[in-house]
């Protein structure tokens, strides 16, 4: 009774996830479509709701694997414990050993989904990162803008950019993560670099010309014929 209620847990679960992926997957190729017309801030949000439907804190369980904003940067932890809005985590450290820590809900930035076989997340952040740096280009909208839980004001277009900076940041170590485990090697390689180009972009146009020119830099050397990191 108990293998055939576990068996029959596991299979509601399954076609679940597959639903959500299947949703996800429908609301990325609408904001492809509208990406490819120049419509960034309707693609915008058909990323983000194909994100929220596969990457949300509410899925978040123990033993999950996440991202987390560590010292500003985005790391990979696994969760060992939840406590309300307090999450125990284990990450890796740069000496190679396992460093653990309590972090905050809000530092939890995504997370990964085991299921996600089209690499969704890292395609969905990617182009999301993308719309953002395009839209710091063509919302001229002045005045400084806040964000919910943020205590800092900035331009619109400072935001956008911030956030296209975080996008590709989250994109890049899902994808070195993804890569421990993935046959698609030369595609999560293509996503890393690609991220490193919109994110050195970013940086150039807030002024953060040294990040810039480390992304481009490691861009040349994923790829020596890149013509465009060659250029930044």
């Amino acid at each position: 009774s108990d293998v055939c209620s576990s068996d029959l847990f596991n299979k509601i679960t399954k076609s679940t996830s597959d639903k959500l992926l299947e949703q996800a997957e429908l609301h990325k190729s609408h904001g492809d479509v509208l990406l490819r017309l120049n419509d960034y801030t309707c693609a915008t949000s058909y990323y983000e709701a194909a994100l929220s439907l596969i990457s949300s804190r509410s899925n978040v369980t123990i033993g999950a694997t996440c991202i987390i904003r560590r010292n500003g940067d985005a790391v990979t932890a696994e969760i060992d414990c939840i406590d309300s809005d307090q999450y125990d985590v284990t990450f890796p450290c740069e000496s190679g050993e396992e460093e653990e820590a309590t972090v905050p809900k809000n530092d939890i930035l995504l997370s990964v989904c085991c299921e996600d076989r089209a690499y969704l997340q890292p395609r969905c952040l990617l182009n999301l990162s993308r719309c953002l740096v395009k839209l710091a280009e063509y919302d001229t909208t002045r005045g400084d803008v806040g964000c919910v839980g943020q205590s800092t004001r900035a331009s619109r277009q400072d935001k956008y950019r911030s956030a296209a900076v975080l996008g590709c940041s989250i994109t890049i170590t899902l994808c070195e993560h993804l890569k421990e485990s993935s046959r698609d090697i030369s595609l999560l390689d293509s996503l890393i670099g690609k991220a490193h180009l919109i994110r050195s972009r970013a940086f150039i146009y807030r002024n953060m010309l040294r990040n810039a020119m480390v992304d481009a830099k490691k861009l040349i050397l994923r790829n020596p014929n890149d013509k465009e990191a060659l250029d930044r």
